[in-house]
């Protein structure tokens, strides 16, 4: 990327701005950094966003839950329904979509879907006009002084007062409707004062994009969020814009360093990053436990990325990591644990793409039942796993085109 910050600089930078801390890393046996009110105020400023209580999260596993309860959301919205999302299929679940929401709109609920502006040219086509016609307002994402930029962020708020993000587009593999492949997905509702940040987030894309193309939708005022209390979780919502900083992966490192006895991460394309290896590292270097469930190249079903993802590994394996590869159908799923108190689950993936080029988004949750639950979730998927125990298992070729790719085309991984 042409006037980007160099990764060893911006690396080193995001480092240092981590372990700028009042708070030393712990080793195992010791509580987790994320039991200290002041830690839980640096990670705070340095994401930009910071944790409200009395929220809940209920996490969705795969479609069928997440899409039945986005069915139930939008069937009962009052005013509003507002879409991010990185694409909206021509398929089953594009064509669900667009009834449900045409029926909204016919009832005046003011409906609006974002969309990826390059994305759009391939998956909707023919579905994205029928959104239109059916009264819906719907933007194609596009920054004129990025053009390679994109909107990788997947949120469904209804009324201003409930939320879903995680992974999921609006598509078959995503929803498990029609009969191709079904991916291995995760997404979280969440209920509660929350919501404010949910809304700014929408409001702050949304509007951005009106004013910048003089599009003729109205402009979305960033509401409150509930006031009561929905449960017992502290939530904070991060996002990221490409070329600005890097919010989420600052505290993806941030929490990693909060870690005294167990990291577990989940993502579907984990691309290792400078600075993440070496949080990771360090984490190990103290006694942590590191597991990682990410694809493997039968799962991912992308060559060229799995290819990187596979050399991420070795590394990992030589300093005691736990690692599992994906049987089956594709992992999309992208979350992170910490010491059973706290986690994060949205859009981001842990690889350059996502800090070149992408805007995305996670939500941080602090409460350790909740947190318990996602680490169940884990478990159950690294059951289903195969685990890596030597480089050997994971057929690593180091052929020239490998490593060109990683040379020349990094940040596109």
């Amino acid at each position: 990327v042409a006037g980007a910050e160099a990764w060893d600089v911006m690396s080193a930078r995001h480092l240092k701005l981590v372990r700028a801390s009042a708070f030393k890393p712990r080793k195992p046996g010791q509580p987790s950094l994320f039991s200290e009110p002041g830690f839980i105020t640096e990670f705070s400023a340095l994401t930009g966003a910071p944790f409200t209580g009395g929220n809940d999260a209920k996490f969705l596993v795969n479609g069928p839950a997440s899409f039945s309860q986005r069915e139930q959301l939008i069937k009962n919205a009052k005013k509003s329904i507002y879409f991010l999302t990185w694409a909206v299929y021509d398929d089953e679940t594009g064509r669900w979509a667009l009834d449900l929401l045409a029926a909204k709109r016919r009832e005046g609920i003011d409906v609006k879907v974002m969309v990826d502006g390059k994305v759009s040219a391939d998956h909707g086509k023919k579905t994205l006009p029928l959104f239109s016609q059916a009264g819906i307002d719907v933007i194609r994402f596009q920054d004129d002084s990025r053009k390679y930029d994109g909107i990788h962020c997947k949120a469904m708020i209804v009324d201003g007062e409930i939320a879903i993000a995680g992974g999921m587009n609006l598509g078959d593999e995503y929803s498990h409707m029609g009969t191709g492949s079904k991916w291995r997905d995760t997404d979280v509702l969440v209920t509660g004062p929350a919501l404010a940040q949910f809304n700014a987030m929408f409001s702050g894309y949304w509007n951005e994009q009106v004013k910048a193309h003089s599009l003729p939708f109205s402009t979305v005022p960033a509401a409150a969020g509930p006031a009561d209390a929905a449960g017992n979780s502290r939530v904070s919502v991060v996002h990221q814009t490409p070329g600005r900083e890097s919010y989420v992966l600052l505290g993806i490192l941030k929490a990693i360093y909060g870690a005294s006895t167990r990291i577990n991460i989940e993502n579907a394309y984990l691309v290792m990053m400078p600075a993440l290896k070496t949080a990771l590292l360090d984490a190990l270097a103290r006694g942590a436990e590191v597991n990682i469930f990410t694809n493997s190249a039968e799962s991912a079903g992308e060559p060229v990325l799995s290819a990187q993802i596979l050399k991420s590994l070795p590394d990992m394996l030589a300093a005691g990591a736990h690692v599992y590869l994906r049987q089956g159908s594709t992992l999309h799923s992208k979350f992170l644990t910490i010491d059973g108190v706290f986690c994060n689950i949205g859009s981001f993936n842990m690889h350059p793409r996502s800090i070149r080029y992408e805007r995305e988004m996670v939500v941080n949750i602090l409460d350790r039942q909740k947190t318990g639950e996602l680490d169940d979730i884990f478990q159950n998927d690294i059951a289903e796993a195969r685990k890596i125990t030597s480089p050997d298992q994971l057929n690593l070729q180091s052929h020239s085109k490998n490593n060109l790719i990683q040379k020349y085309f990094f940040n596109q991984l």
